[in-house]
């Protein structure tokens, strides 16, 4: 199953004084008006923490007794740290999927001239939030549909850019699930589904979320789009990507806590910090945020499948921060070919070898070119920005070499997970040996005239013991750490299939890490975690 995941962005380009990203790879700006992220960058780990502290408090699943973000993006009106992402259900893909900025890296000009300060562009930002949740909420709320009903017809698009985002946005007032990812790029709308399947399901098993819960219930949001309009013409980048451009109209989020479908456990364990979240509503004028950005208007991107035009999300991302940037569309030039291999575990392989010679634009080739395609369609506009023969060396000073790889291959929804087997790392003239037996959920240690350690069911209570030293785990702890180090050792990258070649998906990996340490986890676990909490 193929997917559409988005670049991160570029991380020059904003004024003299601006705030430095976090690396060049960080999260994106998101839609034009963003500033950038005041902590962390971006979204976390999919089901973990999705939404950000800006929009309200309110308990989430992924995290216990840890508020975050009301599921309707619910806009505070002053200036915020970092923007919002999708409704709870829906998961954001992770921001760090590139080597982070090598030590001394200063691409971003922080001191320079004093200049003027600018418009707060707060309000701007409010509603391209909006704009972009809107998108990721219509993947979210149909495939919960579909998998209830298997006759439902299949993704359609329409014939015009701007037919795709009226289309969208219209049946998004009318809560009509399969007109919403008729419009949205198809291979987005896989990836969000596979992801919510995933961690629901994992979240239900742990009794987090309630037995009835699926991902259109996630949100406990309404949400409203009214009399839309465009400029006249559209930003044509490439005969597969246009730019729609929206002048007006008004977008109103309600959102009511109460909906959202948290187990009684969890609704006991935290009923008081529930009752203090409050249902809250926003209107965002399109128009009167136009005029407050110097005439500029929305961006939302479309992409061509086939004979039909969809909203991407991810391309959406990245034409956003592109203009935040201050940088031209890319062009042909610009492009990143995708070169896959045969097999997954060939597509890993390529991968490490890329990684090791410090080939960014060789990472870039075997990610997915549909998941991925905004990355491969910016790539060189990125790597230019993103002072990529830095980057390339620090890489390489890393001077570290894999060699005898064998990997064991799964199943993993919506693709294969290639996991270690075993395999060989020589870095400062030391060569170690990694091996691992997946089915005795072991790990062994080896390294030239040393004796071999292996962690194992046999040894692992000595281990933990050793490494607690005095700390007072009991056996319940004891026990979380045995099942969670085999998730641990087990994870892997996760590999997609697309035109008969295999490659590397950032986005699904990191999903499965955050899947596999649920797997570890049982039911009492949470009840364990709730009493520590002092819940």
């Amino acid at each position: 199953m193929s997917e559409q995941g988005g670049p991160q962005g570029p991380a020059q380009g904003r004024p003299a004084g601006g705030p430095p990203p976090q690396g060049p790879w960080q999260g994106p700006n998101g839609p034009q008006g963003w500033p950038q992220p005041g902590q962390g960058g971006g979204p976390q780990n999919p089901g973990g923490n999705p939404g950000g502290q800006n929009w309200g408090q309110n308990p989430g699943p992924g995290a216990p007794g840890q508020p975050t973000g009301p599921q309707g993006w619910q806009p505070q009106t002053g200036p915020q740290g970092q923007p919002p992402t999708g409704p709870q259900g829906w998961q954001q893909p992770p921001t760090q999927t590139f080597p982070p900025q090598g030590p001394g890296q200063q691409p971003w000009n922080t001191q320079g001239p004093a200049t003027e300060p600018k418009k707060s562009k707060t309000p701007l930002i409010v509603a391209l939030v909006v704009v972009v949740a809107l998108v990721a909420a219509a993947g979210v709320w149909f495939f919960a549909f579909r998998d209830k009903n298997s006759t439902a017809a299949t993704a359609g698009g329409e014939s015009t850019p701007q037919a795709s985002v009226t289309a969208l946005f219209s049946t998004l007032s009318n809560s009509d699930p399969i007109g919403l990812a008729d419009q949205l790029d198809p291979a987005e709308a896989s990836l969000f589904k596979d992801l919510n399947s995933d961690i629901i399901t994992e979240l239900k098993r742990l009794e987090v979320l309630s037995p009835n819960a699926s991902a259109d219930t996630m949100t406990g949001t309404k949400i409203t789009v009214k009399d839309l309009t465009f400029a006249g013409d559209n930003d044509v980048i490439n005969d597969h990507l246009q730019i729609v451009k929206l002048t007006g109209g008004t977008i109103t989020v309600e959102s009511n806590p109460s909906d959202l479908p948290l187990s009684d456990k969890i609704k006991d364990a935290f009923g008081s910090q529930l009752d203090q979240v409050q249902p809250q509503s926003e209107t965002v004028n399109i128009a009167d945020e136009v005029a407050k950005n110097d005439g500029k208007p929305f961006r939302v991107a479309t992409v061509k499948r086939g004979d039909n035009w969809y909203v991407s999300f991810f391309y959406t991302i990245a034409d956003n921060a592109t203009q935040e940037a201050g940088l031209p569309n890319p062009t042909a030039a610009d492009a990143i070919p995708a070169a896959g291999a045969s097999s997954p575990e060939g597509a890993v392989d390529a991968l490490f070898k890329a990684a090791q010679s410090g080939d960014l634009a060789g990472i870039i080739a075997v990610t997915p070119p549909d998941e991925m395609g905004a990355l491969h369609d910016y790539g060189k506009l990125l790597l230019q920005q993103a002072d990529s023969g830095s980057l390339e060396g620090d890489m390489q000073d890393l001077g570290f070499t894999i060699s005898d790889t064998e990997w064991d291959v799964s199943d993993v929804t919506g693709g294969k997970k290639v996991s270690i087997k075993s395999l060989t790392i020589t870095a400062d003239g030391q060569t170690i040996t990694i091996e691992r037996d997946p089915s005795a959920g072991s790990l062994t240690v080896s390294a030239p005239g040393q004796p071999a350690t292996t962690i194992d069911d046999s040894t692992i209570d000595t281990y933990i013991a050793q490494y607690a030293d005095s700390a007072d785990l009991d056996q319940q702890a004891v026990d979380i750490i045995k099942r969670e180090f085999k998730q641990v050792i087990g994870l892997g990258l996760v590999t997609t299939q697309v035109d008969g070649q295999w490659y590397v998906s950032p986005v699904r990996s990191a999903g499965d890490v955050f899947t596999s340490l649920l797997k570890g986890l049982e039911p009492g676990d949470v009840d364990y975690l709730i009493t520590l909490s002092g819940n």
